[in-house]
């Protein structure tokens, strides 16, 4: 669920239907891009819980819309119409040990 405030939190308010389904008809309308092409949109998700569950249902979510997603994989980046970035609680052990990704992590400099 997405929402600033537990109050805002409800089934209805989610990833797929707030941010992906949007964005996935916009990048099929737009020739295969949010806005310019070649340029890549930025997609910061903030994880403000325990970061582990919530990255692994989030993970789902991304395999779901991987043909728009950057993906992370082999030391490189092969970039996409979105790039997903995990801000806040972010479970950093657990991303940095995937081989392959669909998220880039927002880090603090002493990281």
């Amino acid at each position: 669920m997405v929402g600033l405030l537990p109050i805002f939190l409800s089934k209805d308010r989610i990833l797929e239907k707030l941010y992906f389904e949007p964005l996935r008809a916009r990048i099929k309308q737009n020739g295969g891009w949010v806005y310019t092409p070649g340029v890549t949109f930025w997609l910061w998700i903030e994880i403000k819980s325990e970061p582990k569950p919530p990255y692994q249902r989030l993970r789902q979510v991304l395999k779901e819309y991987q043909d728009i997603l950057t993906r992370f994989e082999d030391g490189g980046v092969r970039t996409n119409a979105v790039t997903v970035v995990l801000t806040g609680r972010r479970p950093v052990e657990l991303i940095c040990a995937e081989a392959s990704r669909l998220a880039a992590l927002d880090c603090r400099i002493t990281e």
